[in-house]
């Protein structure tokens, strides 16, 4: 029931934030096989990567980044995204999420918190809001930031999803939306 109210607020905080569907556009990569929602003034960036497992990088980030960035150059917005060719279960050790005993966990900068368990028919995932290390685009530690992470996926394939302690609403709007396209698996 909790969950329920939760995934509830977070509809109603996304669309008074975002101003409803008329503020948020669908972005799609059919070679990569996702397809989600981003607020019409955000812009997605592929990331070049390297893994052979990842299939693709994304960083969604405001269209005014640099302006933003001015006046702390530490970027606290931007939601990024990896898509593993590899089933939920497999990829699990691959992120900063675990389970013991049981109960799903998110390790954070040497705090581990529960994770929630997240259903989106046809995937399947779990989320948490986690503790990490902050760092100034231009060197140097900038402090912890409390930032929203998931990891969602099915048999075959999955996909990573954390964001800036100011970007939570647009998480949301990606996560929400979010689907898999055969085309990428």
């Amino acid at each position: 029931m909790l969950h329920y109210l939760l995934n509830l607020l977070s509809l109603i905080a996304a669309v008074a934030v975002h101003g409803g569907t008329r503020n948020v556009e669908q972005f799609r990569d059919s070679k990569c096989g996702v397809a989600f929602s981003i607020p019409k003034n955000w812009l997605v960036v592929k990331v070049p990567n390297s893994d052979g497992h990842v299939l693709c990088v994304f960083e969604i980030r405001p269209k005014n980044l640099k302006q933003l960035m001015e006046e702390y150059d530490v970027d606290i917005y931007s939601v990024y995204l990896k898509v593993r060719r590899m089933g939920f279960d497999k990829a699990v050790p691959e992120t900063g999420f675990a389970k013991e005993n049981g109960e799903w966990l998110a390790r954070g900068r040497g705090l581990d918190s529960g994770a929630d368990v997240i259903r989106n028919m046809p995937w399947f995932g779990i989320r948490a809001s986690v503790t990490t290390g902050c760092f100034h685009e231009k060197g140097g530690y900038a402090g912890l930031c409390e930032v929203p992470a998931a990891l969602i996926g099915n048999k075959s394939i999955s996909a990573e999803l954390w964001g800036g302690p100011q970007g939570v609403n647009e998480f949301e709007t990606v996560l929400r939306n979010f689907r898999f396209h055969p085309s990428g698996t």
